[in-house]
């Protein structure tokens, strides 16, 4: 059986740094993988791990025309899987004055094959930095992981990050850019690598998961997303007894609210009260009676066009009588297919109308202000005028700063 990895030509990607590519898997099944390295020259080259021992040969060849072994300095190991490590050994005979950077649990991994020489490893944890001499390399675990020794390396004077296994996707054939990848096919093998990559995934807080601690954010949640009585009572609570100061109407495409009306769920639930079920006819009760009349006085609050259910929702938050204006209210959706949140402007307009009339106005007499002074001295209130970029950015973090948003 020939050696399912093909070895590709190498790609500059940034100054000095490029990605020795090679292609697992191709035409053994329907999508095949990239398992590359990488090679960052400077003034002290270094390795990013050492491809695999199946291929040792090819793997060698390539990554030495980008980077004479004599002169490698670094080898820098994300974690221990076969496919990362491969050639490491032939590699550190190859480059007798490299140091070998890695964390001490991977030594332990490693050595149930062989012993690393512990005369030449530099031990460095996740967070940590060393420098590589006209750059300072940054360690930092990526988002998804299958290894518990997984470190990515952060370059800031190219602004590259490695990302190891994190954010991998099959391909159909060779390719040098994700545009060349149809958005659906991407999409799909992507999410699909990731949740093989890191099944752990499942058990994460999304919240925390995304950077909020607990507080930062309250999360409301019903079907639809709609503004209910319920959902208008507990943001109040939010913002009256907890302080939130931005709120977000989220839906999203693909929503179950968008296949029935009011009058099929009141007729399926004068039928019955069990379970129904759905069909390409649509939803129908199969489910012995009886059952009531009860949900006719019931707004179901289903959905006919998301876009104008987000505005209505937003609308009437933004109109209620126990809502400070003052609170900016913005609607969004959410499509299930892209993972993307795509703000409805409607909404969002319709939203911070008032509070962002009041920003207006206050930024007037502020105008104003300074400029009855610098009628008075110009030159001062020159030289004392702050630049746009860093108004923007203290303003930016004034706004994030202290302060908790509902969802």
């Amino acid at each position: 059986m020939d050696v399912p990895i093909r070895t590709l030509t190498n790609e500059r990607i940034a100054d000095d740094t490029y990605v020795v590519r090679q292609m697992f898997a191709e035409g053994l099944a329907p999508a095949a993988m990239f398992a590359n390295s990488m090679v960052i020259t400077g003034s002290e080259p270094i390795i990013v791990d050492t491809g695999s021992r199946i291929n040792g040969d090819e793997w060698l060849e390539a990554a030495f025309s980008v980077v004479e072994p004599r002169d490698v300095r670094w080898i820098y190991l994300s974690h221990d899987d076969h496919d990362h490590t491969g050639n490491l050994f032939e590699v550190l005979e190859r480059c007798p004055d490299a140091q070998l950077v890695m964390t001490w649990f991977m030594v332990e991994r490693l050595a149930a094959e062989a012993l690393v020489p512990l005369d030449r490893v530099r031990i460095v944890n996740d967070g940590e930095t060393f420098r590589a001499g006209d750059r300072d390399l940054v360690t930092v675990i990526p988002p998804t992981f299958d290894s518990p020794t997984t470190r990515g390396l952060f370059d800031p004077k190219t602004g590259v990050y490695w990302a190891v296994d994190s954010f991998a996707t099959a391909v159909p054939h060779e390719l040098t850019d994700l545009d060349e990848l149809d958005a659906d096919f991407w999409r799909e093998t992507f999410l699909l690598v990731q949740r093989t990559l890191s099944p752990w995934h499942r058990w994460l807080d999304p919240a925390k998961y995304a950077g909020l601690s607990e507080g930062d954010a309250h999360v409301i949640r019903n079907a639809g997303g709609r503004a209910s009585d319920d959902a208008i009572r507990s943001l109040v609570i939010s913002y009256k007894l907890l302080g939130t100061r931005e709120w977000f109407v989220v839906h999203h495409t693909n929503c179950g609210m968008e296949t029935f009306t009011d009058e099929i769920m009141r007729g399926l639930l004068a039928s019955s009260l069990e379970t129904a079920t759905i069909d390409k006819r649509g939803w129908r009760d199969t489910g012995r009676g009886p059952g009531s009349s009860e949900g006719r006085y019931i707004d179901w609050l289903t959905i006919d066009d998301n876009a104008r259910s987000v505005v209505e929702d937003v609308a009437r938050i933004r109109n209620h009588p126990l809502v400070n204006k003052s609170i900016p209210v913005y609607g969004y959706i959410y499509d299930v297919k892209s993972g993307r949140l795509i703000e409805v402007p409607e909404a969002s307009a319709v939203g911070s109308g008032a509070a962002a009339l009041r920003r207006k106005s206050t930024k007037a007499a502020k105008v104003s202000a300074k400029g009855r002074k610098s009628a008075k001295a110009t030159g001062a209130a020159t030289k004392g005028r702050r630049p746009v970029k860093a108004a923007k950015a203290a303003a930016t973090r004034g706004r994030k700063s202290g302060k908790t948003k509902a969802a």
